[in-house]
């Protein structure tokens, strides 16, 4: 088993979420460490046992839900309380979002409005059942002259309006940090959201483009944090998409419903192309349309490009790390859970990972005979980890089988792999003389998921000894991060075990 070094763990308390503090100069209430998800109550409510019990287990002990928006140009909230049911059920404590864009009518008047209507909001989820813990303000700041400092008024009127005990929040991004006026909305509030990383997938303030994806930027922006006073979670934008560009590289559609294994050996698809460059920060590939041709709904020509970009657990953790020595840093906030269809993003367990900073690759080979007569047998592989491999196509990804005892392979059927390579004693065979005495086989698949097995054809020996051992397995594995998972040898039929490794950075050693 080979395994290679990791972010810091992040070490969180759940119980720490609800606990309050009061400083010597001021009445509200001090938020304690702990990370959070986001997203609306059916996504919270789909959330099955053992993956509640992992997030609370890595310290993901709240849900921030998306509860209302404000109407447009005004202080009232249009609630979106539906399906709470399930956020009792599922036992969280809940800080209420509230998104939109501030009003241009700013000020104190405005902020106890916006108190009151918060406070309905929050009457109405706990006749639900729902333990509401805080009040989450994901709004698009006012723009002009001194337009933060008269926001900052009203979020003052807001924080003071209140109900005791009930925190109050804002989202923040790197633009924002810069701005003047952004030091009155920080005193205002009892800490921040600051989305730094990872594009949100929807309409609210966070970062765009690829400055979203730099995690060399995030140390800086720790710093201003810090500078402003502020307790902050690290809001992360995890969800995958796939873009379709045209030949010149312009944006046509996205979508955050994608499976990628699917594009792989499509006809009129090219090889995917992984954006190195970006390896330390996301997974990014890109594969161009040879042909015209229809890929879902889409119309590609030509040409045409399909991107990809994700993230894993172990870019999550790297985030983690850089906020680790911030003074204000409570952890770090997952907008948001996936919905049915999105398997671009991670799941509420990698996300449990990502937290804990347990980013496991764990892949499990197996060997089940198929018959009698020449030995006939399938060769299985499992990711039973909570993140996927990199993708590969020539030089990795592959599970290497060898015969044993003088026996060489007499039939090989490659099944569920994409490929597979033949040798012998040590050198890739390709005549067919040669490939009668070929005495290892590397099959190869471009990717493996969370949860994703993949079984060979059937595969024969011939000359295989009667007593004894039949076959040595092996493999290669490129990990997220720029890792590699070496398979540790072992011999069939001995029972297996697990091999896990851990995103790490380029140039560690497996």
């Amino acid at each position: 088993m080979q395994t290679s070094p990791v972010a810091p763990r992040v070490v969180l308390s759940a119980l720490l979420l609800v606990a309050l503090a009061c400083s010597s100069s001021s009445d509200r209430p001090t938020k304690g460490s702990g990370s959070a998800v986001w997203g609306a109550a059916a996504d919270v409510a789909a959330l099955t046992t053992d993956e509640r019990e992992a997030l609370r287990g890595a310290g993901v002990g709240e849900a921030f839900l998306e509860a209302g928006r404000l109407e447009e140009g005004s202080t009232t909230i249009e609630p979106a309380l539906s399906g709470l049911d399930g956020v009792a059920a599922a036992r969280f404590p809940v800080t209420l979002v509230v998104g939109g864009a501030w009003p241009a009518r700013s000020g104190e008047e405005a902020g106890t409005e916006l108190a009151g209507e918060l406070r309905r909001l929050r009457l109405g989820a706990e006749e639900a059942g729902v333990t509401v813990v805080g009040y989450h303000l994901d709004l698009l700041p006012p723009t002009g002259d001194a337009a933060l400092e008269r926001y900052a008024a009203a979020l003052g009127a807001v924080a003071a309006a209140v109900d005791a005990g009930i925190f109050l929040s804002v989202s923040l991004d790197a633009a924002t940090l810069g701005k003047e006026g952004v030091a009155q909305v920080a005193d205002a509030v009892d800490f921040a959201v600051a989305f730094l990383y990872g594009p949100r997938s929807d309409d609210g303030p966070g970062a765009v483009g690829d400055e979203a994806w730099s995690l060399a930027d995030l140390g800086p922006r720790f710093a201003r944090l810090d500078e402003l006073g502020l307790r902050f979670l690290v809001g992360v934008g995890t969800i995958g998409q796939m873009a379709h560009l045209d030949g010149d590289g312009n944006l046509v559609e996205v979508t955050t419903e994608a499976d990628l294994p699917s594009l792989f050996g499509r006809r009129g698809l090219g090889l995917p192309r992984a954006d190195f460059l970006d390896v330390l920060d996301r997974q990014s590939y890109r594969l161009q349309a040879e042909r015209a041709l229809a890929v879902d709904d889409w119309r590609l020509a030509t040409g045409d490009w399909l991107r990809v970009t994700r993230l894993s657990s172990h870019h999550l953790t790297r985030v983690a790390a850089a906020a680790a020595d911030s003074d204000g840093y409570l952890g770090l906030l997952f907008h948001r859970l996936r919905h049915p269809g999105e398997e671009l993003s991670l799941s509420p367990l990698a996300l449990a990972g990502a937290a804990s900073g347990e980013t496991t690759t764990e892949l499990v080979v197996e060997v089940e005979p198929a018959g009698s007569g020449d030995q006939p047998f399938r060769v299985r592989v499992a990711n039973r980890g909570a993140q996927p491999t990199e993708v590969a196509f020539i030089d990795g990804n592959y599970v290497e089988v060898r015969a044993l005892g003088g026996a060489a392979f007499s039939d090989v059927s490659a099944g569920e792999f994409r490929r597979y390579d033949l040798e012998h004693e040590g050198r890739r065979v390709d005549n067919m003389r040669a490939l009668r005495q070929a005495d290892v086989i590397k099959l190869y698949v471009p990717l493996l998921e969370p949860g994703d097995e993949v079984t060979s054809g059937v595969l024969s020996l011939r000359g295989a000894p009667r007593d004894g051992d039949l076959l040595e397995l092996g493999g290669l594995f490129y990990l997220p991060g720029g890792d590699v998972l070496e398979l540790s040898p072992r011999r069939w039929p001995t029972p297996p075990a697990p091999e896990v490794g851990e995103g790490g950075d380029l140039g560690l050693e497996p």
